[in-house]
Parts: structure tokens; C-alpha cells; sequence
């Protein structure tokens, strides 16, 4: 019982540096998301955009807008998973940061937070749950790889002292 109360304690710090980065990470992602539509919309002449972070009605983060009936809502629609992604990747280029494995997180859940967007723009609602699964799948990845990482290094630097 001693034994495993050592263990728990001693990886307890990287596991709540992971959930606190997670909760950072997931907020910064659905922001940047929704500053996508937003720039959409902007680029595209929509007026009265505003973006809602969270409905209490609704339970939902979203962002509204008037726009022409001209404007093509393909563009408004992918603008919140097209502008995430770039940043998401450019995480990859980043070789000494531990948390560059945070890629497949954000990829992760920008796949799930932009599932009803692409599920709309296709017409086809089972789309949806293809993004959800893929973007779980990249969370799980995500998480194992920087837990992985971050427990090594913590060996490492116990070695060292």
C-alpha cells in the first residue's frame, strides 16, 4: 500500500501539469476556433459579428454574424478548423519542447469542436461522428506521447541531481 501511495505521489506533478496544460489548451483552442469564424466573416463583409464563448442556454460556444446571402458559408464554416490547424502543426517544428506532442491534443480537439461545421458543409451528418472518433483517436495519441515524455524527462532530471 506504501509502495503504490510512493508512486501516486511521485508522478502526481506531471499529472497535474498535464491537466492543467490540457484545460489551458482546450480554452486557447476553442477560442482561436471561434476567432476563425470571426475572421471569416470579417474577411468576408459579414456585419455584427460577435463571438458568444459560452451560452448558458445553450450549453455552446459560438459565433454570430449577419451576412449577405452572397457570402459562401463553406468559407465561414471551415474558418474555425482552418485556422487551427496550421498552429497545431507548427507545434511538430518545435523539436526541444516537450509539449510539442500537444499538436495531436489541439488537432484532436479541433477535429471534435469542428464536427458539426463539416458535418453542415457536407450535408451529411454521420461526417460528424468520422471527425469525432479521428479526433479522439489524435487526443489519446496526444496524451500518451506527452506523458511518455514528460515522465522520461522527469527521470532524467532525477538522474542528474
Amino acid at each position: 500500500m506504501k509502495k503504490n501511495l510512493k508512486k501516486t505521489q511521485k508522478y502526481l506533478p506531471v499529472l497535474l501539469y498535464v491537466v492543467v496544460f490540457n484545460i489551458i489548451v482546450v480554452t486557447a483552442v476553442v477560442v482561436v476556433h471561434e476567432e476563425g469564424h470571426f475572421f471569416a466573416g470579417s474577411y468576408l463583409g459579414c456585419n455584427n459579428i460577435k463571438i458568444v464563448l459560452f451560452d448558458s442556454s445553450l450549453l455552446s460556444t459560438y459565433t454570430q454574424m449577419a451576412c449577405s446571402s452572397q457570402i459562401p458559408t463553406q468559407i465561414l464554416l471551415l474558418g474555425g478548423f482552418l485556422l487551427v490547424t496550421p498552429l497545431a502543426i507548427s507545434l511538430l517544428v518545435l523539436k526541444d519542447f516537450n509539449e510539442r506532442y500537444f499538436c495531436w491534443v489541439i488537432l484532436g480537439f479541433n477535429f471534435i469542436i469542428s464536427s458539426s461545421d463539416i458535418a453542415t458543409l457536407s450535408g451529411v451528418w454521420q461526417v460528424s461522428f468520422l471527425f469525432v472518433i479521428l479526433g479522439a483517436a489524435a487526443i489519446v495519441v496526444g496524451e500518451i506521447m506527452l506523458s511518455d515524455r514528460l515522465l522520461i524527462l522527469k527521470e532524467e532530471i532525477k538522474t542528474d541531481m
